[in-house]
């Protein structure tokens, strides 16, 4: 009956919900039109994975707009996972300085307000760094006060073929490496976090290595006015630096709850089997705990997607900025362009849970034959 209850009330609401909006539409004498979504934008972006001029129409913004998020959002979860997990291995370490260490990066990043923090690496990069005039470079990398500049890349065929070798390599060292001997235990290697970790970081600096001798990459060049190459803007870096190290405080107590909740006979017995610190770490504690740290890490994942919106208080060209303020303003179909929003990050969330439940199912079938 509670069941069959709930459907009631909702069924109910969303008709309520309907027909207010039919009334207040007849009232106003409006009715949704998407044929905004064909018109020309009239505008150009700057910061874009896909192409984009003001000849385009509307729904090209609202492509680039979610490209932008997505990007975003996506190397803001890798990154703020990898330091929230360091953070958390020296919360757990016996170290006090590592201890005290991670308590105050903690402490910091999780109490300042997320808006703050975004501001403050905005000001930094815009403020701080060099003029263009004075552009400062480091290995072929060029930084002032405009942002980053990289090397572009040429010849995107050797490019392509190095990018798929490195991918097949990849695979094949986590394919060896799956299974190893320890103290005459075979322990499945599905905890190859840092094994995968380190290949990639390998395999990523040889293929930047190879490009830049076969001369697929070419350096940026800093003119008197300006720097050509691939240029990364302080908008990005802002909202990139503010989401990474705000997610990465959370993302780290999880993960440091998630550790302490390991019986402390795992790791009694893995110095049974006289294994290193860092071995029990990696082959004991770190395996029982994924389960724990699972699905808040999914919950802050979303959050992260979502205030990627904050992009907007520094001008940084994400959906909400471009698609719901711009495009709303020249165009005032508010219904429409905020249900596309909506519908956006509800996809958005739902693709990242998505993710997140396939990886706990694979890890806790991997985990079911973890010893043998």
């Amino acid at each position: 009956y509670g069941q069959l209850l709930g459907y009631i009330f909702l069924i109910t609401a969303v008709a309520v919900l309907v027909m207010n909006f039919n009334h207040n539409a007849k009232r106003l004498d409006t009715e949704l039109d998407w044929s905004f979504l064909a018109l020309k934008s009239g505008f150009g972006i700057t910061q874009k994975w896909v192409v984009h001029h003001g000849y385009h129409n509307n729904l090209n913004v609202l492509l680039v707009g979610l490209m932008n998020t997505i990007v975003v959002s996506i190397l803001s979860i890798v990154a703020s996972s990898v330091i929230g997990a360091i953070i958390a291995m020296g919360a757990t370490a016996r170290n006090i300085v590592l201890q005290k260490t991670a308590a105050v990066y903690v402490n910091i990043f999780r109490n300042v307000p997320l808006l703050i923090q975004i501001l403050f690496w905005y000001n930094l990069c815009v403020t701080k760094l060099p003029t263009v005039k004075h552009t400062a470079t480091l290995f072929s990398i060029a930084v002032n006060n405009r942002g980053i500049y990289l090397p572009t890349i040429q010849h995107h065929e050797m490019v392509y073929a190095l990018f798929v070798g490195g991918t097949i390599l990849h695979l094949l060292l986590l394919r060896i490496f799956q299974y190893r001997k320890v103290a005459s235990t075979t322990i499945a290697r599905y905890n190859m976090l840092p094994l995968a970790s380190l290949t990639t970081a390998l395999i990523a600096l040889v293929f930047i290595v190879i490009s830049w001798l076969q001369g697929a990459l070419t350096p940026p060049v800093i003119g008197r006015f300006n720097v050509s190459g691939f240029h990364i803007y302080p908008e990005f870096i802002a909202l990139f630096f503010g989401l990474t190290f705000y997610t990465a405080a959370y993302n780290a107590e999880s993960i440091r709850g998630a550790i302490l909740a390991v019986p402390a006979g795992q790791q009694e017995a893995a110095e049974s089997l006289s294994l290193n610190p860092w071995q029990s770490f990696v082959t004991v504690i770190l395996p029982q705990s994924i389960p724990g740290f699972i699905p808040p890490l999914t919950s802050h994942y979303v959050n992260l997607a979502k205030n990627s919106s904050l992009g907007l208080s520094v001008g940084y060209p994400e959906v909400f900025a471009i698609f719901a303020g711009t495009v709303l303003n020249q165009t005032g179909r508010a219904t429409e362009i905020i249900a596309i929003i909506m519908l956006v990050y509800l996809v958005l969330s739902a693709v990242i849970i998505a993710s997140m439940n396939w990886f706990n199912r694979k890890q806790s079938h991997w985990a079911g034959g973890q010893v043998q």
